[in-house]
């Protein structure tokens, strides 16, 4: 991967090939504008998403008087994160 300047940088975890998962279910449960899309993200990643997003809504949800929108935001955040076929772009 090289910038416009032609400097070359490190690509510590270099996208995988954008696929539609075997069992997307989970993905889904976290990210649901990816449904029937490709995507760049393990099934290990798509249940660590549900984990983590568990813990989100505890920390940010109106169970706990705080901010819905603040939770979706951070969880739309970390789906195209980790899941975006066009991580590769992100940088430029």
């Amino acid at each position: 991967f090289t910038q416009e300047d032609n400097e070359s940088i490190t690509v510590l975890n270099p996208p995988t090939k954008p696929s539609k998962q075997e069992n997307q279910d989970e993905l889904i449960k976290s990210c649901p504008y990816y449904k029937d899309k490709e995507v760049c993200c393990s099934e290990y990643q798509s249940q660590s998403l549900v984990n983590n997003f568990a813990l989100i809504d505890n920390t940010f949800g109106s169970a706990n008087d705080g901010c819905d929108i603040c939770a979706i935001n951070l969880k739309k955040f970390w789906c195209e994160y980790t899941c975006n076929p066009n991580q590769s772009e992100f940088s430029k």
